[in-house]
């Protein structure tokens, strides 16, 4: 393949002459107007790093469409992205004086299974059971042992309870269940 570019229109025969309609969103896909940083690009590596946003969702080829302030715009498959988003600190016995801090996720450090953040502008790795990531976000499923059907499967935060410290997230169209925050990863 195209290394997560693809759809690029090139290769579409005669026969598909007609515009493909893009399907709607999903509940689990990543809003337009999303800030990602992209990675692991191998035929454009000069965007890996880069912050773009989401313009559209091509879910007939599973593909986001983000745009780069160059103006360029690609297709990427989901594993290409990492999204920005703005979340809670909580849970910190050490350092308990960031509990409560609002602190933007600037990506997922695999090697520690942890989240890379920013505060006051110097990079901190925090724990994922320590982040209350925002209802809407749009994350992965991790690390279920009870029903390790769902690992892997993309969900929607919709809600948090403070007091169980679970996300109430949608798995599917009708679905949904209470996990612990370390079962949802920002991927």
């Amino acid at each position: 393949g195209f290394g997560g570019l693809g759809g690029q229109g090139f290769n579409q025969g005669f026969a598909s002459q007609q515009p493909r309609k893009r399907r709607r969103n999903t509940f689990d896909s990543i809003p337009s107007g999303t800030e990602v940083l992209v990675h692991g690009l191998k035929k454009a590596p000069r965007y890996n790093e880069q912050v773009g946003r989401v313009v559209g969702y091509d879910g007939h080829n599973d593909r986001y469409e983000v745009q780069f302030s160059d103006g360029r715009s690609f297709k990427l498959k989901r594993s290409n992205l990492q999204q920005q988003l703005d979340a809670e600190v909580i849970g910190l016995k050490k350092n308990a004086q960031l509990n409560g801090k609002r602190v933007r996720i600037n990506k997922w450090d695999e090697s520690r299974g942890r989240y890379m953040i920013s505060l006051s502008g110097r990079p901190l790795h925090i724990a994922p059971h320590n982040v209350r990531l925002p209802n809407g976000a749009r994350g992965t499923i991790h690390g279920l042992k009870n029903a390790p059907q769902w690992n892997g499967k993309h969900c929607a935060v919709r809600d948090f309870d403070s007091r169980s410290r679970r996300y109430t997230i949608q798995v599917s169209g009708k679905r949904k269940v209470n996990v612990k925050l370390e079962n949802v990863l920002l991927l």
